[in-house]
């Protein structure tokens, strides 16, 4: 996991790259670029920690959503742009207005078809005009060590947008359209006003994957078994796992009537959610086998993976789009004649879920290389992102399959002193801080986004006997 001991690592890293000319770069390499946090990373505006809303009394509240961005111009010699877009509340005269804020979204990497699905929320004071207000938009391409290039800037009034429909239009540069550089068709943004969740209290469950071949090689102290491959799928120990959880919940279904929240909610969930790395859609897949949510599909969200330290190779991930659903059935398959297994088998051959590749359908990749060291600030970036994407989902409730110490995090940004489950169960709170969930747990989560910067967790239980380790 993240926190490894370093002079170890780094011996072990320095010995795979010696042995095994696959891996991108060496110790020296990742050193060097410790401060740029891969695809994904935040430019100088990496979205407000603050909620303006909340400080400008009889304002009002503008959910954005960006969905993509179509031909972006490549801005560098040797690489396809780094898109991010900034966006904004202005005037007639391309003013900001009151209380002149900027939001961002993260920047994709390598992408000139960019898919964010982000959220973001903007704010106007009490005296703004807003009948001849626009959002303005601008497509940058982030660069870690010079200025951003601008690459143009969309504009709408306020009031085209009210329907709260996407909308498609041409970037502007100078007065001119602006054209991608292979196609010269024009670069546009599909964005729009989002609606207002109809609650703000929600139920998120997160499971975390079960146990990987990464696990199992750090267990066994098999450097080479950790780091000659990226990506790491379940282990049969895992796989087994990711079955009991399943057993477990379709067990307990005739409580699911007991009057609990989290038992009878978890039944009727509308969404799920998950990394786009192997180990946790295989979890996926399984654990949820036959829950009635996985009739919609399972959507991608690449601010759930496990953030990259020096030498995690089981987050450098290998497929895009599509290619993600039939590699990861294909191991299923592996591992389902491996265990002899006709459940595991049959899963892989039914092929019954859908993956939604969302915003891993991109050109770039959405993970980080071998020589990538993810920073803190970039992982809360993500943390954010993530945060503000679930807070303007209209689905009550949602499942969240993902990795233990990005889980963990969540919780601790989630978890506020002396409020919510902080006041009223501070045994369970103060366990959620320092404990990561075992290998394929599910914990329960009540989490009020009413400030969607400051989420407050009201109530939480472990599902079904699971629980959480050091």
């Amino acid at each position: 996991e993240r926190r490894r001991d370093s002079s170890t690592l780094m011996a072990s890293y320095t010995l795979v790259a010696i042995e095994n000319f696959k891996l991108q770069s060496c110790i020296g390499q990742a050193h060097a670029r410790m401060d740029d946090s891969g695809p994904g990373r935040s430019g100088p505006l990496v979205g407000s920690k603050t909620d303006f809303y909340q400080q400008i009394e009889g304002g009002k509240k503008w959910p954005v959503h960006v969905y993509s961005a179509a031909n972006v111009p490549k801005m560098d010699l040797l690489s396809e742009s780094d898109p991010y877009v900034a966006l904004s509340i202005v005037d007639q005269n391309d003013e900001l207005v009151e209380p002149a804020q900027t939001e961002s979204t993260l920047a994709f990497e390598d992408d000139s078809d960019p898919v964010w699905n982000a959220y973001r929320v903007l704010a106007t004071g009490p005296k703004v005009d807003t009948s001849t207000c626009k959002l303005r938009l601008e497509i940058y391409d982030y660069d870690p060590r010079d200025p951003d290039d601008h690459i143009g800037t969309v504009t709408a009034p306020l009031s085209e947008l009210a329907d709260y429909n996407l909308v498609t239009r041409t970037a502007m540069r100078k007065g001119k359209p602006v054209l991608g550089t292979k196609s010269k068709a024009e670069c546009t943004l599909t964005f729009g006003l989002a609606r207002t969740s109809p609650t703000n209290q929600k139920i998120l469950y997160m499971i975390r994957h079960g146990e990987s071949k990464w696990n199992e090689a750090q267990t066994d102290m098999n450097l080479m078994g950790m780091l000659k491959t990226v990506d790491h799928p379940l282990n049969v120990t895992g796989v087994e796992q990711a079955c009991t959880l399943n057993d477990l919940w379709t067990t307990a279904r005739p409580s699911s009537e007991s009057g609990d929240e989290f038992d009878s909610e978890f039944f009727k969930v509308e969404k799920a959610y998950c990394s786009p790395l192997t180990r946790a859609v295989e979890t996926a897949l399984v654990s949820l086998d036959s829950h009635p949510v996985m009739e919609n599909g399972l959507a991608l969200l690449r601010n759930l993976r496990e953030a990259k330290n020096l030498g995690g190779q089981d987050t450098v991930g290998k497929h895009l789009g599509c290619a993600i659903q039939t590699h990861v059935y294909k191991e299923l398959a592996s591992i389902g004649r491996k265990m002899e297994s006709e459940r595991i088998i049959s899963l892989a051959a039914e092929k019954k879920v859908q993956l939604n590749p969302n915003d891993c359908s991109c050109k770039g990749r959405w993970w980080n290389t071998a020589a990538e060291i993810e920073s803190e600030e970039h992982v809360e970036a993500r943390l954010r992102a993530v945060t503000m994407f679930l807070s303007s989902q209209p689905e009550k409730s949602a499942i969240l399959v993902g990795h233990s110490l990005y889980f963990r995090d969540l919780v601790r940004n989630f978890l506020k002193d002396g409020e919510g489950l902080s006041a009223s169960n501070p045994d369970l709170a103060s366990l959620l801080r320092k404990e990561k969930l075992q290998n394929a747990a599910c914990l329960g989560l009540k989490i009020d986004f009413s400030n969607v910067y400051e989420p407050c967790i009201l109530d939480a239980k472990l599902m079904f006997g699971t629980g959480t380790t050091p």
